[in-house]
């Protein structure tokens, strides 16, 4: 019978950490495990009754377990409204405490954090989930926190309410007083008390806020406000915020303060760089809404690029603010929280009603506030700009939005902060993530229709300090699979490829770093290989494209199927052609040489920065040099360069020692061309001068000198000597030769190789 090991419980795991801080004699902590196992609370009275640890040490060593960080809340006054986030019973029961809330961050504290794994694990989550916040969590001690929770019986600051005889309060008004007054009265709270957290400062912009006197100082829930008004009664505020509350469907509590409590309130707006006052519009009630979105200053509108080159020019990133999202939005983001997304909402082209093309045309969807909408806007921008990836990340002061175009990581748009929950929410909701799950990193993938394209997205979300940050990879699947002469293979190097391609049996291996077209280039030999008779089983993680034809597997390491456990059951699918997405370890490497050696030609992939590199890190894995000599046919080492634009290219002239370095490549090949280089420009067609990508390749055949060197376990650098003296083309040389012809430009070919 196969023994199970047991895991080392919580309480045993604390001991470990005590000991090592001096605390627990070693002839102690065996009997104090075999006691308290299983007893968090017992061990904890033990070790405070016996004077062995004080409560501080005792909650320093769950945090160094937790990986928490450890706090003092001793004599610290935590307002209501942050105290309230955390109903006081579940506080109670779990002993967790609401101490600080910013940026829409719930930092809780933890006194004995057993209690949740023992009670109901997803207390943490719901509280997250039904207010829509962040949450950090740390420890502190049960003092600090017993004394946090007195904070439950403070009252709300409201002091005497102000009296209108004369004048109903209107109907709909709740109060949040519990003794509420005649519907004459209105309560009155001062505002200079109150810790206003800005996030809630900001559910009304500026604008509003100082044409209407009256502010939003305390926000519950998300269907739930309090408002502060100098003027509780006049009639344009009851008529703002009627429309407010109808709009929303919110309930407001409202409020009497004075005018220098407002005065207080508005500078607060100042203090957090939010905006600047404007002078007051007067305009009807019915167009409330529209004068809640900050407007940019009218200017001519300019020539198409025009704008976009100016921003690069000056090295700015459009920002939309907080205050000029619309205050639907702002306050409430329900449409996002939809569990289904209907078919309809796939197809970009028809859910957006008209292209977005422009990142002036983002701003000011997300302007609008509509989340579906604006996680639209941003891919079927990053389709139409041929991104590869979209990364959405927060900070601390906005949530920025970055595409990698061409290779090259750019910076597109920052949006405020409030967005980031409902936005990583409904991008969770399209790849069938769990929503409530923000503290381990997860993967998903959904298909979308954009401009035409039918796209796969790969979804991968990682938990950050200051929130999710989600990285979104795009393959286009209507571009299809590219020939090798489209990728950029050409000359000597082309030809040895073509040759090693046709051979029945043998390795071909192509390596780089990530992101380099490793797996393109293999895609393009399948396709060429690609008959009714031949059968080829690839396994791939993931699979990139689908190719009509091949048999591809994913393969699933969480359960098992690595690409070594896949290999021993492809042989048996009596294929001639196997693609290995990756050799990893020494297992995949000894099966894939095996595969070779017994009549298939298996493709795969490594990671090195040149081709002589390969041979020494397979003999490092494991695998026995003749061996490998004996399965490899070819290595191909790439990278990838931006392309010059056909349009705007320009040619120019090298500088001395640039050209002198140019020259004695080009001596090596016993190449004697005329010497003409070209460089970027910029055009309203292209990116700063590029549009696109092409790779540069070596491609190292195995030769009978090349075998012996391996066999005799010589570094990569004389190996790759002796393939330059046989005359290979390096991938420096390779782009020399591509900007030679005005593919690219020598500042991208040395920007990607002279690091090697």
């Amino acid at each position: 019978m196969e023994q199970v090991i047991e895991q080392p419980t919580v309480a045993e795991n604390i001991l470990d950490i005590l000991e090592k801080m001096g605390k627990i004699p070693r002839d102690d902590l065996v009997v104090l495990k075999d006691k308290y196992r299983q007893d968090p609370d017992g061990l904890e009275k033990a070790l405070l009754g016996r004077q062995i640890a004080n409560a501080a040490e005792i909650a320093k060593a769950y945090a160094s377990y937790f990986n928490l960080p450890y706090v003092s809340l001793a004599g610290k006054k935590i307002p209501l409204d942050i105290l309230q986030k955390v109903p006081e019973k579940a506080a109670r029961e779990y002993l967790i405490l609401p101490y600080h809330f910013e940026n829409n961050i719930l930092k809780i504290a933890l006194a004995q954090p057993w209690r949740l794994a023992k009670g109901r694990k997803g207390v943490i989550s719901d509280i997250r989930r039904k207010r829509n916040i962040n949450i950090a969590l740390a420890i502190t001690t049960p003092e600090d926190l017993k004394e946090g929770l007195e904070g439950y019986k403070q009252k709300p600051p409201v002091e005497k309410p102000i009296e209108h005889p004369k004048v109903a309060a209107p109907k709909q008004e709740k109060k949040i007083v519990e003794q509420s007054p005649p519907k004459a009265k209105i309560p009155f709270v001062s505002l200079k008390k109150l810790d206003i957290p800005t996030f809630v400062l900001q559910k009304f912009p500026f604008e509003i806020a100082d044409k209407y006197r009256m502010v939003v100082f305390s926000s519950l829930s998300n269907d739930r406000i309090s408002v502060a008004a100098e003027n509780p009664l006049e009639p344009r505020v009851a008529e703002i915020l009627d429309f407010i509350r109808r709009a929303n469907e919110l309930k407001i509590e409202l409020f009497q303060t004075s005018k220098d409590d407002i005065d207080f309130a508005l500078q607060l707006y100042s203090a957090s760089t939010i905006i600047q006052p404007k002078p007051e519009v007067r305009q009807a009630p019915a167009k409330i809404e529209a004068a809640a979105v900050k407007k940019p200053p009218v200017a001519q509108k300019p020539k198409e690029g025009q704008a976009k080159e100016e921003a690069k020019a000056q090295n700015k990133v459009p920002e939309v603010t907080s205050n000029e999202l619309k205050i639907k939005e702002t306050l409430s983001n329900a449409p996002v929280l939809t569990e289904e997304v209907a078919e309809e909402e796939r197809n970009l082209d028809t859910f957006l009603g008209k292209p977005v093309t422009t990142v002036e045309q983002l701003e000011e969807i997300v302007r609008n506030g509509n989340v579906p909408q604006i996680v639209a806007a941003i891919l079927y921008l990053g389709v139409k700009e041929e991104t590869s990836d979209v990364h959405l990340e927060p900070s601390e002061q906005n949530f920025r939005v970055r595409f990698r175009i061409d290779g090259i990581l750019q910076d597109i748009l920052k949006m405020p902060l409030s967005l980031h929950p409902p936005i990583i929410s409904r991008i969770k909701i399209l790849a069938k993530l769990k929503i409530d799950e923000q503290r381990i990193p997860q993967d998903g993938r959904f298909d979308l229709k954009a401009a035409g394209h039918n796209v796969d997205l790969r979804i991968a979300t990682l938990p950050t300090v200051r929130g999710e940050k989600v990285a979104i990879r795009l393959l286009d699947k209507t571009t299809g699979v590219k020939d090798l002469t489209d990728l950029g293979f050409m000359g000597k190097g082309y030809d040895i490829l073509i040759l090693n391609i046709q051979k029945p049996y043998g390795i071909i291996l192509a390596t780089g770093p990530t992101g380099s077209g490793k797996t393109t280039t293999l895609y393009a030999v399948l396709n060429r290989l690609n008959k009714p008779s031949v059968n080829i089983v690839t396994l791939e993680d993931p699979v990139e494209y689908e190719i009509a034809g091949l048999n591809q597997c994913q393969i699933k390491p969480k359960i098992g199927f690595s690409f070594a456990d896949g290999l021993r059951s492809v042989v048996r699918q009596d294929p001639n052609v196997i693609m290995v997405g990756e050799i990893r370890d020494t297992e995949t490497a000894a099966m894939a040489t095996h595969a070779a050696l017994t009549g298939h030609l298996v493709l795969s992939t490594l990671h090195t920065n040149d081709a002589a590199s390969a041979l020494p890190r397979l003999i490092n894995m494991g695998v026995e040099p003749f061996l490998i000599t004996s399965s490899i046919n070819v290595i191909i080492a790439q990278r990838l360069v931006r392309k010059l634009c056909p349009s705007c290219r320009k040619e120019f002239e090298l500088p001395r020692a640039v050209m002198i370095k140019v020259k004695n490549e080009l001596e090596q090949m016993k190449l004697n061309e005329p010497l003409k280089f070209y460089k970027s420009v910029g055009c309203n067609l292209c990116s700063n001068g590029y549009h696109g990508r092409i790779g540069i390749y070596e491609v190292l055949p195995m030769t009978d000198k090349i075998e012996d060197l391996a066999v005799a376990k010589y570094p990569a650098s004389k190996i790759n000597q002796a393939a330059i003296g046989e005359g290979m083309i390096t991938m420096l040389q390779d782009g020399i030769l591509k900007a030679l012809k005005g593919f690219t430009s020598i500042d991208e070919v040395f920007r990607v190789t002279m690091a090697d």
